[in-house]
């Protein structure tokens, strides 16, 4: 989006940026928003169309969530319209020490609320025009069964009419802190838990839930302090409708650095912050995961750093991400503090459009490895998996977009829009009859071999793989895989 909202709890501030061109343009501040000299005010902050919510908290009195709408009190003003507080707070329950907002609901974590045992926590749900027109109310307290320090509400999302809680010192004790997340659903007017959420290979004082992310189906969890931070992705249907199975857990390849301190998703890329990762001491990092990178549903693409950290700057203490853009913040101790904008993030190779169906029933898998390069002389590969094996194919490409067209009886469909460049025939391996073939080929090789079909960095360039197949009931006698989509670096 074109507005940006930046908590500066030292400063007990809000700052509101916006521009005015869209990507690439400049950012200019607009507001500074204040909350009074009490408590953290602007510990968190979340921001959604024409409103913007900034947290306090407090260890002497109520923690609060201040409501900012747009044109209130002017045209392009940030006015405050509403202050929050839940119904039942006790001083230094930490209301507020986390927000989530999605449309007309927003949800207020109290991590050091004392339910039943100590810190156990506690969580609220928030609808605007409860009680009146604008006027946003109060729902209901979400709690745990007792947990002795569980801290139930530390980490939040909140997406459509589900909300997500983290809990991430689920069991109590020092010897199985392992964390879990809890799931509620609208059901009419109430908020209904419907199951938990644990991660698979989790160890103790992980803080699996520390940090949240939602996109539709799809679930991000971070664990950073899992020996050196895990992030877990789940989908809603794995499993089982509504189980919420794990689909993969993302553990870096060296320890250290807390990744998945914070986390966040949009479209086919995650996010997540580990702050105390780098060559400086705890400068920080930013890990970028794209879908179906590397042959695995979500694989590391880049460590995104800032370009003036330094040691202790804690670079990736919080993360957000929309639209290919990533701003993550930087929280050190020896300065005020900075947040980084990257725009253009590298498209990572993804795929799209169906696979065509061959004679023995295989459906492709394509995927890719390495980065494509215009001047690299190797080192990005495109597979297609499960072919049917025996067979002959070539690669083809273009950088015209994509699309869908079919090919002889619409078993397949033709997925790269013209004009298009033909790679050399190749064999895929394979015993005739089965689903084992494989077709590998090295697009930076073959732009070296042949400069003219060299797309050049930059350019977003979709591949889709052609081979025989004289036993498919198609017209065409011929299948064609699913594609890729990439983009092109220098």
């Amino acid at each position: 989006g074109d507005t940006l909202v930046v908590g500066a709890p030292e400063s007990k501030a809000a700052y509101v940026f916006e521009r005015s061109l869209g990507a690439g343009a400049p950012w200019t501040q607009v507001a500074t928003l204040v909350g009074g000299t009490a408590g953290t005010y602007g510990i968190d902050v979340a921001i959604d169309g024409d409103t913007i919510a900034v947290s306090t908290v407090k260890s002497i009195g109520a923690g609060n969530v201040r409501i900012y709408e747009r044109n209130a009190g002017g045209v392009g003003n940030w006015g405050e319209v509403q202050k929050i507080r839940s119904s039942n707070w006790v001083a230094g329950d930490g209301f507020g020490q986390s927000i989530a907002k999605s449309g007309d609901t927003l949800l207020v974590g109290a991590p050091l609320a004392n339910r039943g045992k100590q810190k156990s926590g506690a969580a609220y749900i928030f609808e605007r025009d409860l009680g009146g027109p604008d006027n946003w109310g109060e729902v209901q307290e979400l709690s745990p069964t007792a947990e002795d320090w569980g801290q139930f509400g530390e980490g939040l999302a909140l997406s459509d009419n589900r909300a997500f809680v983290g809990q991430p010192f689920q069991t109590g004790g020092v010897s199985n802190e392992l964390g879990r997340v809890w799931v509620f659903e609208r059901n009419g007017a109430q908020w209904d838990f419907v199951k938990h959420i644990i991660g698979s290979g989790m160890n103790p004082g992980g803080e699996f839930s520390a940090s949240l992310a939602v996109q539709g189906d799809e679930l991000v969890v971070g664990a950073p302090f899992d020996t050196a931070g895990t992030v877990y992705v789940f989908e809603r249907d794995i499993g089982g409708a509504d189980n919420w199975g794990e689909l993969i857990s993302l553990r870096p390849e060296t320890p250290g650095g807390q990744v998945g301190a914070s986390v966040d998703i949009d479209g086919d890329m995650i996010v997540a912050g580990a702050p105390v990762r780098g060559s400086a001491p705890q400068s920080g990092r930013v890990l970028l995961y794209g879908r179906d990178f590397a042959g695995s549903p979500w694989g590391e693409m880049s460590k995104i750093k800032a370009t003036t950290a330094k040691k202790y700057d804690f670079f990736g203490n919080d993360v957000a991400l929309a639209g290919g853009e990533l701003v993550a913040g930087l929280d050190s101790p020896k300065n005020t503090g900075a947040v980084y904008h990257f725009e253009s993030l590298v498209e990572f190779p993804h795929k799209y459009c169906p696979s065509g169906l061959s004679a023995s029933t295989c459906l492709s898998v394509i995927c890719a490895s390495g980065t494509a390069s215009a001047t690299a002389p190797s080192g990005f590969v495109v597979q297609a998996l499960n072919m049917e094996g025996s067979k002959s194919g070539l690669y083809y490409f273009g950088a015209n977009g994509q699309q869908a067209a079919p090919w002889g009886d619409g078993r397949s469909f033709q997925c790269v829009a013209g004009p298009v460049y033909r790679g050399a025939v190749i064999s895929g391996g394979g015993t005739n009859g089965n689903c084992d073939g494989t077709f590998s080929y090295d697009l930076n090789s073959r732009w070296t071999q042949k400069p003219s079909q060299n797309p050049g960095a930059g350019a977003v360039v979709q591949v889709q793989l052609w081979t025989r197949d004289p036993l498919n009931t198609s017209a065409q006698k011929t299948i064609l895989s699913n594609a890729l989509q990439f983009t092109v670096m220098p």
